[in-house]
């Protein structure tokens, strides 16, 4: 009969071990067979502290040696860390709308007649003559020569596809003309009196008249801005218009 004392200390920086093992020894008088069977166990501690106390009984018998290892943790405090998962998102944002009608403020309705413009006079909202609604615009100008006169809006570049057909609508009542030319509307572009090739005429009858024309924008038309007016070469002219579109015509096919 044999006894066999075995002291192990074992100090880690991160974690702590514990852990029972348990070997046998068998011997025979022709060979020798040894087996092992661990389990361990880790956790973690902030000032890990280890002492692994071993005790060894080695008995001897005629074909039998068990060797038994008891381990004891000391000082052992959890450490919790935190992690965050942040998830992407994605923002996109969608084209604008079109409108199916490019003319702004198209009734005359809003307080001032902004974006519309006068060409060598003076455009207002008036309420005194409507097609619709509750206003019009008026436009009047005089010029000691003839001049060209009358009202124009810029569309919005980005409404209008160079080569594309549009259909540009207005309810005109003339008031008064003095040494005029035909009175139209037309498809303009730039800040000049540049107009496309179609023109459309406005007939006088003493009350409003729908006036219409269907044109379209060449590219350099179109970087040099397109616009819609209401126009006569003349000394004097005056008018009512309202409800305003300018629409894209539909292509069959």
């Amino acid at each position: 009969m044999q006894a066999l004392i075995i002291a192990i200390s074992v100090e880690t920086g991160s974690s702590t071990i514990s852990h029972d093992t348990t070997l046998a020894a068998f011997e025979t008088a022709s060979a020798s067979d040894l087996s092992i069977s661990t389990t361990l166990v880790s956790t973690s501690s902030a000032e890990p502290t280890t002492t692994l106390e071993a005790t060894t009984d080695l008995s001897t018998t005629l074909d039998e040696t068990t060797t038994t290892f008891e381990s004891e943790t000391t000082s052992g405090s959890a450490t919790l860390i935190s992690t965050t998962t942040a998830e992407a998102s994605t923002t996109t944002s969608a084209t604008p709308e079109i409108p199916s009608n490019r003319v702004l403020n198209h009734g005359f309705e809003d307080t001032s007649v902004f974006p519309w413009q006068s060409m060598s006079g003076t455009l207002s909202p008036s309420s005194s003559e409507v097609h619709s609604g509750s206003q019009a615009g008026f436009f009047s100008g005089t010029t000691p020569m003839s001049a060209m006169l009358g009202s124009r809006q810029f569309i919005n570049p980005t409404w209008i596809t160079p080569g594309k057909s549009y259909k540009f609508s207005a309810w005109v009542k003339i008031t008064n003309t003095v040494n005029c030319g035909s009175r139209t509307i037309v498809c303009g572009h730039g800040a000049g009196q540049g107009t496309t090739s179609s023109v459309g005429s406005i007939t006088e009858t003493g009350d409003f008249s729908l006036a219409s024309v269907t044109c379209s924008w060449t590219q350099a038309q179109w970087e040099a801005g397109p616009s819609v007016q209401i126009r006569s070469y003349c000394t004097g002219l005056s008018f009512f218009v309202d409800d305003v579109t300018l629409e894209e015509v539909e292509t069959l096919g």
